[in-house]
């Protein structure tokens, strides 16, 4: 897995079609508030890593590993959709709580993501050097 920034691409990727309607028609709406969106959410995703531990972060600010890109679109979706008013559903919500959740327990130690540019298959699986307590959960699954 690579280590890379979020886009706009990314973002509107996971937008419904009522969604990209609703910020078409926005005249707030413009890509300096996607990116600002964007890498609020990487930051914090980049924080829980740094806090955690137990992996090494990429030197590019707002560079994440593709295992985090789901969690952090989730929480960004959700940001820009109740920054321009419009009415989250519940499986927004429910898939930004379930990103924070999973951000909290990688900020714990419980879990443990891929270090940026692992030199061995230890720490490429994401286990790094003090992970004694057995072996780290995976990245994957959830609601987002």
């Amino acid at each position: 897995m690579a280590w890379r920034i979020p886009t706009q691409d990314d973002l509107t990727a996971r937008l419904s079609a009522d969604e990209m309607d609703a910020f078409s028609s926005s005249s707030g709406f413009s890509p300096d508030v996607a990116d600002g969106v964007l890498a609020q959410a990487a930051a914090f995703a980049r924080d829980a890593v740094r806090s955690g531990g137990r992996a090494r972060l990429s030197p590019e600010d707002g560079s994440i590993p593709d295992g985090l890109f789901r969690p952090v679109l989730a929480i960004a979706v959700l940001d820009l959709l109740n920054r321009f008013s419009i009415p989250p559903t519940d499986a927004r919500r429910d898939a930004a709580k379930a990103a924070e959740s999973y951000l909290a327990e990688i900020a714990s130690g419980k879990i443990v993501p891929e270090s940026y540019a692992a030199d061995d298959a230890e720490e490429a699986k994401g286990a790094g050097p003090d992970a004694d307590d057995g072996p780290p959960r995976t990245l994957g699954g959830g609601l987002w």
